[in-house]
């Protein structure tokens, strides 16, 4: 058997959690906290211990032909991301 990724879980009282939720509220938004079957970049990061979680792209239908993004969204995605690199 060939390990693709490493799974993780990441409880909500965790720091990094705590900092997301709280940039999120200042945006406007209510965060949504959905499980995901992994695979992205956060398994190898969290995998040599950089404290990290993956975040929707605001988009919907993903990966399908049907798959669109709201540009008012994505404008808001664009502004948590400015806030959570301005935090280091």
């Amino acid at each position: 058997m060939i390990t693709e990724f490493e799974p993780y879980k990441i409880e909500k009282n965790h720091p990094v959690i705590q900092q997301l939720i709280e940039n999120v509220h200042k945006i406007g938004l209510k965060p949504n906290f959905v499980k995901s079957g992994g695979g992205s970049d956060v398994s190898i990061f969290r995998k040599h211990d950089i404290e990290v979680v993956c975040i929707g792209s605001c988009y919907c239908n993903a990966h399908t032909t049907r798959e669109y993004v709201s540009i008012s969204e994505m404008v808001k995605g664009v502004e948590l991301c400015e806030r959570l690199v301005m935090i280091n």
